[in-house]
């Protein structure tokens, strides 16, 4: 977290995330997550910390590498928008659990579109 905070300090853009890759995502660290990205942690900034599994990740790219076998993308401003949807709708959410279940709807719905 102290270096997306850093990284967020040197940055001039405001779409600042760091996406968190595991085999599974422990329960505390889940914790932590939501809660720096609903409250910030440390300090007074909310980060963008997005945590996938490695399957999640996976479909992620399975998807990709179908769509550049027919000259297709995922755009980035598509990604960006998952991201933002992971990050923002902690507002809404009171516990790591039911963000953790609006991740994968997000990613579902992502995956969908392609």
């Amino acid at each position: 977290m102290d270096h997306l905070e850093d990284f967020i300090e040197k940055s001039d853009s405001k779409y600042n995330y760091c996406l968190f890759i595991a085999p599974s995502i422990h329960k505390r660290a889940a914790k932590t997550f939501f809660q720096a990205n609903k409250n910030g942690f440390g300090s007074d900034k909310k980060l963008g910390i997005i945590p996938l599994n490695h399957d999640q990740f996976c479909r992620i790219l399975k998807t990709q590498s179908g769509l550049i076998k027919i000259n297709k993308k995922i755009l980035s401003s598509r990604m960006l928008k998952f991201y933002e949807d992971v990050h923002l709708i902690t507002n809404s959410l009171n516990n790591y659990t039911d963000w953790f279940k609006k991740i994968d709807s997000s990613l579902n719905s992502l995956i969908s579109e392609y």
